[in-house]
């Protein structure tokens, strides 16, 4: 019902709403994140998206044997370690020219706007039971997220 509603005033007010695109290399921006290392550079930074994959591997080898599935906390965690990453590479001045998703990523983490993008832009079915008790706890910055991010606003 909320991208209905936001479909629906953005036709009538002529906004477009827009989000930043974080996609490693051969990934579209949608769907859940595999990615391809043969494609991965160190001079844009994209070589360390291999650290997503080594911490979600890492998360799954943890939860083998259990009931625990893939939740946002651990969906954030990984792309946390990418942008951490990416920004001590920058300040040290060996990425010169980031990919442009690297620096989306690290501007989301740093507005404090991680989690809404991923609940929100690029959700996955086992994120669903975190949606709610995430919404709950942080509805503001969602709806910042929401405000800013995507619609432009500033409040």
């Amino acid at each position: 019902m909320s991208w209905d509603s936001l479909s629906r005033w953005s036709e009538q007010s002529g906004n477009e709403v827009k989000f930043l695109n974080i996609a490693p290399p051969g990934n579209e921006l949608a769907g859940a994140i595999k990615v391809g290392e043969a494609s991965l550079k160190a001079e844009d930074g994209t070589i360390h998206w291999k650290l997503y994959s080594e911490t979600r591997q890492k998360q799954i080898l943890k939860n083998a044997g259990t009931n625990a599935r893939h939740s946002l906390a651990d969906e954030a965690a990984a792309w946390r370690k990418v942008a951490e990453a990416v920004r001590a590479d920058m300040k040290a001045g060996k990425i010169k020219y980031p990919d442009q998703s690297l620096i989306n990523l690290i501007k989301l983490d740093d507005d404090g706007f991680l989690e809404p993008y991923i609940l929100l832009i690029r959700g996955h079915e086992d994120f669903e039971e975190d949606f709610l008790t995430y919404r709950v706890k942080n509805r503001a910055t969602m709806k910042r997220f929401i405000l800013e991010s995507m619609l432009g606003v500033k409040i």
